[in-house]
Formats: structure tokens, C-alpha cells, sequence
């Protein structure tokens, strides 16, 4: 952590020799977390909180709602390629599913809307090859794996930080449930890939 804060101090005493921060935007986040023994887990590939949400700060020219904490949903694996050609002004290559959180940043409005839901996948190739899915909307997060004995798993993340209570064996969830699962068929549709035609097969049946 001393480091990598280290070397953003670079970055930042450079814009202020230069006077740029009238139009400069700084995005700090990170492509993952680690799962730091929480849950008996200490690698990168599980879809756990510890894991999948990591840090993210947007710091914008004239330090414009600084301080501000947004709910809304952010991809950053594909949401912050059209977001920096966005404020740049630059077109999106085609094909790019990410989706720009410039407006959300700008407007600091916490009821501002935005996407409906983000998807992670995960591979873990160094060890079973079990493949994953992670479904996150405002207030639960679905999860699927393709082999497992607790494979599919549903947490209300209002309540249940800790991922401790799996709700997609419970019988008073199972229209969330099934709404979820709507959802990662859709994802499927909309991003298609390799073998993404045979994935289709690990969502249970509603």
C-alpha cells in the first residue's frame, strides 16, 4: 500500500507543478481483491465481496463533489474504457459493452439512474477450471458456478455483507431468485464469446 501510494503521489505532484487539475480526471481502482482468509479463502478467483468489489474513486477537475459516496453500479473491467473516452472525446471502439459512468460522476446524484446490473465472470484455471458468475444489482448479488455442491448462491447485500446467509435455497426468495437468473441469461445473449452458447446450460431451470 506505501508503495502504490507512493508512486500516486508522483502522478499528483506532477499535475501540480503543471496546473492541470482544472481538466484532469483521476480514476483510481483495482482489477481485483484477495480473499484475505474471509470464508477460508485466500486467492483472487471466488466471487466474494473481498474479491469482487474493490476500490474505486473518481477524482474530478476542481475537486467537484468531493467526498461524495454513490450507490450506483460500476463494471470496472469494461465500464472504464467508454467512461475515459467519454471525457476525452473520443469514440468508443466498436463492440465495447462497457457503459460510461461520466454523468453519474458529474451530476454526485445518488438517485441519478444507471445500469440496472453488472456481471463478473471468473475462471479458476489454476486449480479445478470451475467457471463463475456474479449477477450484482442495487440490493442482491446471484451467484453461479458451473460444478459445486453449493453452486448457486443468493445474498441480500443490505443485510448480509458477509455473504453468511445463502438465500437461493430458501423458498420466500425464489422470484428474486428467478429474476436473477433472467438477468445472467440476458448478459449471456448480450456478450457473446467463446463456448458462451454452452454456458447457457449451468443456469437451473426456474
Amino acid at each position: 500500500v506505501e508503495a502504490v501510494d507512493a508512486e500516486i503521489g508522483k502522478i499528483v505532484d506532477e499535475i501540480d507543478r503543471q496546473n492541470l487539475w482544472e481538466n484532469t480526471v483521476i480514476i483510481f481502482t483495482s482489477d481485483h481483491g484477495d480473499g484475505n482468509a474471509a470464508h477460508q479463502w485466500n486467492q483472487k478467483t471466488v466471487l466474494y465481496e473481498e474479491v469482487a468489489n474493490v476500490p474505486f474513486i473518481v477524482c474530478l477537475p476542481g475537486g467537484r463533489n468531493a467526498g461524495t459516496t454513490l450507490p450506483q453500479l460500476i463494471n470496472t473491467g469494461i465500464d472504464l474504457m467508454p467512461s475515459v473516452c467519454d471525457w476525452g472525446g473520443a469514440s468508443v471502439p466498436e463492440g465495447r459493452k462497457g457503459v460510461s459512468f461520466r454523468a453519474v460522476a458529474e451530476a454526485g446524484d445518488p438517485e441519478k439512474p444507471h445500469q440496472e446490473y453488472v456481471v463478473t465472470e471468473t475462471n479458476f484455471r489454476q486449480t479445478s477450471g470451475t467457471l463463475g458468475w456474479m449477477v450484482r444489482t442495487a440490493r442482491y448479488k446471484y451467484v453461479l458456478y458451473d460444478k459445486g455442491l453449493y453452486r448457486e448462491q443468493l445474498y441480500d447485500m443490505s443485510t448480509d455483507r458477509g455473504e453468511m446467509r445463502n438465500l437461493a435455497v430458501e423458498a420466500a426468495y425464489d422470484d428474486i431468485l428467478r429474476e436473477h437468473r433472467e438477468m445472467l441469461r440476458e448478459w449471456m445473449r448480450s456478450h457473446p464469446g467463446p463456448g458462451r452458447d454452452r454456458q447457457f446450460r449451468f443456469i437451473p431451470n426456474d
